[in-house]
């Protein structure tokens, strides 16, 4: 009996340090710049309302440069994020990559890291 307990732990640990590993984080942060309204935008087949954005990037001065002229709907949510629509912010976040995510859903997660600037908009 002890045997089989044995066998079966092993075959269980050696099973599970072979699962694919679900999501692997980029090594650059990406900074954007969120606009303090939203737009109606359509996400699939869902009307939701998008965050507005321009992807920002700070030179080795620390330089603020926009990379987008135009604001971009922005369709994923970001989370640990929460929206003002008073407030004009540039935020640092990450991108994770999922790997094999279901059908329909997204390949990326886009995760929060803090605020790299804030302006209050009346």
């Amino acid at each position: 009996m002890k045997k089989h307990y044995w066998m079966v732990t092993l075959g269980l640990f050696t099973a599970c340090s072979q699962l694919p590993v679900k999501s692997q984080p980029s090594s650059e942060p990406l900074y954007l710049e969120i606009a303090p309204q939203t737009k109606p935008c359509v996400a699939g087949v869902m009307q939701t309302q998008c965050l507005q954005v321009k992807k920002v990037s700070y030179n080795a001065l620390g330089k603020k440069q926009t990379l987008d002229e135009n604001w971009l709907n922005f369709y994923s949510p970001i989370e640990g994020y929460q929206h003002n629509n008073h407030e004009q912010v540039v935020i640092q976040m990450k991108q994770i990559q999922i790997k094999n995510p279901p059908m329909d859903s997204a390949n990326i997660r886009y995760v929060f890291e803090r605020y790299v600037e804030r302006k209050s908009i009346d």
